[in-house]
């Protein structure tokens, strides 16, 4: 196009300016180049790189000026979405954070984690995560074994987690924020050299975005949040890089009323939408028993019960344990 034709005559200027003082056959070398694009290159080497685009993003090459053009495809389901703990042990020095833990998760959903202070909820979920090593036992995820992989290698095989204090980049705006974790696990080596990854998008961030208005204001620093908007812009990047295994470290801490109303009317949305398995360590009992498929009540590092919320509720050894928080 005209445009090609305007930045090959310019470059050619250019060329000819810093050879002619220098290269006393600069003329020579000059019809040499313009041959040589003639003859390999006729469509024009802007169509050379619309090519090349093509083959390494399996799309044409585009020149949308919207921020987020570019709609991401889901990583898709593992083929075996099942979470199993068999027998796991962790230790520092003589404490005994999970004493002979064992469970599994074979079905979707959301998996509520209750226990009082102390249980091991947290360091389940750090020894899933790849934080802590696990002194004895195995753990698998979709057929593979966890044990000894670094939290990198672990979010690599579609593990997602959110702490209970907001990790988001406080110097960094809201926008630069989710473009990480739209770029998580999604960047080749070469992606970031482009500006094609700055117009992805996200069908979950338009989700975020209509509950939570303030995601628009994409030059607001995030350290400028409120905890509870830092807790939401965590969250919401959580779900964006898309894994299938998300770990929730209680997603409604320090939020308010209807700000909690809020995160679960998109969790339960997000559940359908994502269909992952989502495991939710939670102390607000009237948020599990709107969210929970499924709870699992730890103790002592070890599992003392699972079930529906009704069957916990009637659970004697937990009503000893919560005396009477759960009726």
């Amino acid at each position: 196009g005209y445009l090609g034709a305007v930045i090959g005559a310019v470059f050619i200027g250019f060329l000819s300016s810093g050879l002619r003082d220098h290269f006393e056959y600069w003329e020579v070398l000059i019809a040499l180049i313009f041959l040589t694009v003639v003859l390999k290159f006729p469509d024009g080497l802007v169509q050379q790189i619309s090519k090349i685009q093509k083959i390494l993003f399996g799309q044409t090459f585009q020149t949308q000026t919207s921020r987020r053009s570019q709609k991401l495809s889901s990583f898709g389901v593992p083929p075996q979405p099942d979470l199993q703990f068999s027998s796991v042990s962790v230790q520092l020095n003589s404490v005994k954070l999970l004493d002979d833990l064992s469970f599994n998760i074979a079905n979707k959903g959301i998996h509520c984690v209750i226990g009082p202070n102390g249980a091991g909820k947290t360091s389940m979920f750090n020894a899933l995560a790849g934080v802590l090593p696990i002194s004895s036992g195995r753990i698998n995820w979709a057929g593979q074994s966890l044990v000894g992989l670094s939290p990198s290698k672990a979010s690599i095989l579609g593990i997602g987690r959110k702490f209970q204090i907001p990790m988001v980049f406080p110097k960094l705006s809201i926008a630069q924020n989710i473009d990480i974790a739209l770029w998580s696990n999604r960047l080749n080596w070469l992606k970031p050299w482009l500006m094609t990854p700055y117009q992805w998008q996200s069908d979950l961030l338009n989700d975020f975005e209509e509950q939570f208005p303030f995601l628009k204001k994409s030059s607001t620093r995030a350290g400028e949040l409120s905890v509870g908007q830092r807790q939401i812009l965590d969250l919401t990047m959580t779900f964006l890089s898309e894994p299938q295994l998300i770990l929730l470290d209680e997603p409604c801490a320090g939020l308010s009323h209807a700000e909690t109303a809020k995160v679960i009317e998109v969790l339960l949305k997000l559940k359908v939408q994502t269909q992952a398995t989502i495991m939710m360590i939670e102390h607000d009992m009237q948020v599990v028993k709107q969210l929970a498929d499924h709870v699992w009540v730890m103790n002592q590092g070890q599992l003392l019960a699972q079930g529906t919320m009704a069957e916990i509720q009637q659970n004697e050894q937990v009503q000893n344990i919560y005396t009477g928080v759960c009726h």
